[in-house]
């Protein structure tokens, strides 16, 4: 085998531990920074930027949505229809069949899901209220730090 490569082979091994162990202490000094922030809130020092941030993430049960609001709903939920068109060509080219046999095949999927957008809308013209969506819908929220480095 070849000298340098044998040298290249160990440096690289020896960095790879070493950064190993710098991400191991760099978990740790994150971990008490963390704290620190949840204790006393956002920290600048000298181009580092440390805050926590929190993400929501909404996910909506169409079917509550559809009962509760009915008709309305279609303002806010979409409705897609997914399937194969392959099959679907091959269906029709072998037997002349009409659109509603092919849905009774079942190679299609029907997708529906909220338009966060539209539904913001019209939660902004009073349309809807947030009250009316509180059994509609779960919330998760994470929270997480944040470290900026400028």
């Amino acid at each position: 085998m070849n000298e340098k490569f044998k040298q290249a082979a160990s440096q690289y091994e020896a960095y790879s531990v070493k950064i190993k162990e710098l991400q191991s202490k760099q978990a740790k000094v994150k971990e008490w920074i963390g704290k620190y922030v949840q204790k006393y809130g956002n920290q600048k020092y000298e181009g580092v930027n440390c805050y926590m941030q929190c993400r929501t993430k909404v996910t909506y049960d169409v079917k509550a949505i559809r009962k509760r609001f009915g008709k309305q709903a279609a303002k806010f939920v979409d409705d897609h229809l997914l399937f194969d068109s392959s099959i679907f060509l091959q269906l029709c080219e072998e037997n002349g069949i009409d659109r509603n046999i092919f849905l009774k095949k079942g190679v299609c999927e029907r997708k529906q899901e909220v338009n966060e957008s539209k539904l913001t809308e019209l939660v902004e013209k009073g349309k809807i209220s947030l009250g009316d969506l509180k059994d509609c819908c779960t919330v998760e929220e994470t929270n997480s730090l944040a470290i900026r480095l400028s």
